[in-house]
């Protein structure tokens, strides 16, 4: 996991083999988004602003579940 400098989101993590995506936001909580591939990873982690990112291309899109 690598702390990202935002205002909602805290760190991310990413699993290529099983395209995992784990964010853990400011709250603590934490989510795993399934079926993300490495791009989008990559992407999120270059883009401007991190909370933006996600609300754009991974929140609604892809299958999530709250792990903490």
């Amino acid at each position: 996991m690598a702390n990202v400098f935002s205002s909602h989101l805290k760190r991310v993590g990413y699993n290529p083999f099983h395209q995992i995506l784990r964010i853990e936001f400011q709250d603590q909580s934490i989510y795993d988004y399934e079926g993300v591939p490495e791009h989008i990873y990559r992407s999120l982690m270059r883009a401007d602003s991190h909370g933006k990112y996600h609300a754009a291309f991974i929140k609604d899109r892809y299958k999530y579940r709250r792990v903490w």
